[in-house]
Protein backbone atom coordinates (compact mmCIF):
# COMPACT_ATOMS: atom_id res chain seq x y z
CA UNK A 1 0.00 0.00 0.00
CA UNK A 2 1.47 3.74 -1.17
CA UNK A 3 2.52 5.75 2.11
CA UNK A 4 1.07 9.56 1.59
CA UNK A 5 3.81 12.47 2.81
CA UNK A 6 2.19 15.97 3.74
CA UNK A 7 4.58 18.64 2.99
CA UNK A 8 4.43 21.56 5.07
CA UNK A 9 4.49 24.45 2.75
CA UNK A 10 6.16 27.36 3.85
CA UNK A 11 4.04 30.28 5.27
CA UNK A 12 2.83 33.27 3.51
CA UNK A 13 5.22 36.41 3.89
CA UNK A 14 3.82 38.68 6.77
CA UNK A 15 1.27 35.96 8.05
CA UNK A 16 1.69 35.23 11.90
CA UNK A 17 -0.10 32.46 13.73
CA UNK A 18 -1.56 34.38 16.70
CA UNK A 19 -2.41 32.90 20.16
CA UNK A 20 -5.46 32.13 21.79
CA UNK A 21 -5.54 34.99 23.63
CA UNK A 22 -5.70 37.54 20.49
CA UNK A 23 -8.11 35.73 18.45
CA UNK A 24 -10.34 35.39 22.19
CA UNK A 25 -13.41 38.03 22.79
CA UNK A 26 -11.48 39.48 25.95
CA UNK A 27 -10.76 42.05 23.28
CA UNK A 28 -14.52 43.13 22.43
CA UNK A 29 -16.44 45.38 24.01
CA UNK A 30 -18.97 43.76 26.42
CA UNK A 31 -22.30 45.14 26.72
CA UNK A 32 -24.90 44.96 29.87
CA UNK A 33 -28.74 44.36 29.53
CA UNK A 34 -29.51 48.03 30.39
CA UNK A 35 -27.05 49.46 28.09
CA UNK A 36 -28.62 47.04 25.13
CA UNK A 37 -31.98 48.55 26.01
CA UNK A 38 -30.69 52.07 26.00
CA UNK A 39 -29.55 52.18 22.91
CA UNK A 40 -32.56 50.56 21.06
CA UNK A 41 -34.88 52.96 22.71
CA UNK A 42 -32.50 56.01 21.52
CA UNK A 43 -31.71 54.45 18.40
CA UNK A 44 -34.10 55.45 14.51
CA UNK A 45 -35.38 53.40 12.41
CA UNK A 46 -32.47 54.90 10.49
CA UNK A 47 -29.89 53.12 12.16
CA UNK A 48 -31.12 49.87 11.44
CA UNK A 49 -30.84 47.34 8.37
CA UNK A 50 -34.09 45.98 8.04
CA UNK A 51 -34.67 42.89 6.02
CA UNK A 52 -37.71 40.20 5.38
CA UNK A 53 -36.11 37.32 6.57
CA UNK A 54 -37.91 34.85 8.32
CA UNK A 55 -36.61 33.66 11.73
CA UNK A 56 -37.98 30.86 13.83
CA UNK A 57 -39.28 32.55 17.16
CA UNK A 58 -40.71 28.79 18.72
CA UNK A 59 -42.86 25.97 17.66
CA UNK A 60 -46.74 25.49 17.27
CA UNK A 61 -48.04 22.06 17.66
CA UNK A 62 -51.13 20.00 17.84
CA UNK A 63 -53.69 17.77 16.21
CA UNK A 64 -56.13 18.93 13.27
CA UNK A 65 -58.15 16.81 10.71
CA UNK A 66 -54.72 15.84 9.01
CA UNK A 67 -53.00 14.51 12.19
CA UNK A 68 -50.32 16.09 14.33
CA UNK A 69 -48.35 18.77 12.94
CA UNK A 70 -45.38 20.75 14.32
CA UNK A 71 -45.17 24.56 12.66
CA UNK A 72 -42.74 26.80 12.89
CA UNK A 73 -43.46 30.34 14.70
CA UNK A 74 -42.04 32.77 12.12
CA UNK A 75 -40.56 36.56 12.71
CA UNK A 76 -41.10 38.31 9.46
CA UNK A 77 -38.17 41.10 9.69
CA UNK A 78 -35.05 40.89 11.33
CA UNK A 79 -33.46 44.22 11.71
CA UNK A 80 -29.46 44.92 12.20
CA UNK A 81 -28.22 47.84 14.19
CA UNK A 82 -25.70 49.38 11.59
CA UNK A 83 -23.36 50.92 14.38
CA UNK A 84 -23.23 47.29 16.17
CA UNK A 85 -24.25 44.33 14.28
CA UNK A 86 -24.38 42.40 17.45
CA UNK A 87 -27.88 43.89 18.51
CA UNK A 88 -30.31 43.27 16.28
CA UNK A 89 -34.61 43.06 16.41
CA UNK A 90 -36.86 39.95 15.23
CA UNK A 91 -40.57 41.15 14.76
CA UNK A 92 -43.64 40.20 13.43
CA UNK A 93 -44.18 36.61 14.98
CA UNK A 94 -47.94 36.01 15.48
CA UNK A 95 -48.90 35.63 18.95
CA UNK A 96 -51.96 33.98 19.16
CA UNK A 97 -55.09 34.87 17.59
CA UNK A 98 -57.03 37.93 17.16
CA UNK A 99 -56.52 40.74 19.66
CA UNK A 100 -59.66 42.17 20.61
CA UNK A 101 -60.17 45.09 22.99
CA UNK A 102 -62.56 48.54 22.52
CA UNK A 103 -59.97 50.89 21.70
CA UNK A 104 -58.98 48.56 18.20
CA UNK A 105 -62.30 49.49 16.54
CA UNK A 106 -61.50 53.00 16.73
CA UNK A 107 -59.64 51.96 13.15
CA UNK A 108 -61.46 51.54 9.91
CA UNK A 109 -59.98 47.78 9.69
CA UNK A 110 -61.21 46.65 13.50
CA UNK A 111 -59.08 43.72 13.54
CA UNK A 112 -56.29 43.11 15.10
CA UNK A 113 -53.21 40.41 16.62
CA UNK A 114 -50.62 40.76 19.15
CA UNK A 115 -47.08 40.44 17.60
CA UNK A 116 -43.55 39.31 19.02
CA UNK A 117 -40.81 41.78 19.35
CA UNK A 118 -37.02 40.40 20.17
CA UNK A 119 -34.32 42.25 21.22
CA UNK A 120 -31.12 39.70 20.38
CA UNK A 121 -27.51 40.71 21.46
CA UNK A 122 -24.88 38.06 19.70
CA UNK A 123 -27.93 36.26 18.46
CA UNK A 124 -29.16 35.51 21.89
CA UNK A 125 -32.52 37.17 22.92
CA UNK A 126 -32.16 39.55 25.92
CA UNK A 127 -35.82 40.99 25.75
CA UNK A 128 -38.72 39.94 24.70
CA UNK A 129 -42.17 41.98 24.38
CA UNK A 130 -45.38 42.40 22.55
CA UNK A 131 -47.19 44.57 20.55
CA UNK A 132 -50.25 44.58 18.66
CA UNK A 133 -50.74 45.09 14.83
CA UNK A 134 -54.05 46.79 14.46
CA UNK A 135 -55.87 48.26 11.28
CA UNK A 136 -55.62 45.41 9.25
CA UNK A 137 -52.05 45.12 9.96
CA UNK A 138 -51.21 48.95 8.82
CA UNK A 139 -49.89 49.63 12.17
CA UNK A 140 -47.46 48.23 15.10
CA UNK A 141 -48.54 49.58 18.28
CA UNK A 142 -47.76 49.14 21.98
CA UNK A 143 -50.35 47.13 23.69
CA UNK A 144 -51.49 49.48 26.21
CA UNK A 145 -52.49 49.14 29.79
CA UNK A 146 -56.22 48.93 32.03
CA UNK A 147 -55.96 51.78 33.96
CA UNK A 148 -58.57 51.35 37.39
CA UNK A 149 -61.80 53.18 35.46
CA UNK A 150 -61.42 51.08 32.98
CA UNK A 151 -59.58 53.13 30.24
CA UNK A 152 -56.62 52.37 28.00
CA UNK A 153 -53.28 54.16 27.75
CA UNK A 154 -50.02 53.56 27.50
CA UNK A 155 -46.94 54.41 29.52
CA UNK A 156 -44.61 56.84 28.45
CA UNK A 157 -41.22 55.03 29.14
CA UNK A 158 -42.56 52.88 26.54
CA UNK A 159 -42.83 55.70 23.99
CA UNK A 160 -39.12 55.56 22.25
CA UNK A 161 -39.16 51.56 21.77
CA UNK A 162 -42.43 51.97 20.61
CA UNK A 163 -41.82 54.77 17.93
CA UNK A 164 -39.08 52.97 16.70
CA UNK A 165 -40.80 49.33 15.91
CA UNK A 166 -43.64 51.64 14.24
CA UNK A 167 -41.04 53.30 11.97
CA UNK A 168 -39.34 49.87 11.54
CA UNK A 169 -42.57 48.12 10.53
CA UNK A 170 -43.58 50.48 8.07
CA UNK A 171 -47.27 52.21 7.39
CA UNK A 172 -49.53 51.24 5.23
CA UNK A 173 -51.66 53.56 5.77
CA UNK A 174 -52.67 57.15 6.26
CA UNK A 175 -50.92 57.40 9.82
CA UNK A 176 -47.48 58.38 9.69
CA UNK A 177 -46.75 58.43 12.82
CA UNK A 178 -46.92 56.86 15.97
CA UNK A 179 -48.43 59.74 17.51
CA UNK A 180 -51.41 59.93 14.65
CA UNK A 181 -52.11 56.49 15.19
CA UNK A 182 -52.25 56.53 19.38
CA UNK A 183 -54.42 59.32 18.54
CA UNK A 184 -56.47 57.59 16.10
CA UNK A 185 -56.83 54.71 18.89
CA UNK A 186 -58.03 57.34 21.34
CA UNK A 187 -54.70 56.01 23.70
CA UNK A 188 -53.27 58.46 25.87
CA UNK A 189 -49.33 58.39 26.87
CA UNK A 190 -49.36 58.64 30.32
CA UNK A 191 -46.00 58.57 32.96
Amino acid sequence: MPRFQVEHQPRRPGYARRSATETSLESTTQMTLDEILNTVSASHANDWHKMETPTVHGWEYGTDSGGPYLRPITHHYLAVYKPDVDITLVFGANDGDSFDEPWVQNFPAPTATARHVCVRYRGVIVDESRMVLVDGGRYLLPIPEVDGKGGFFVKADAIPRARLMFDLYGSGGVHQTLDEALERAQLEVRS
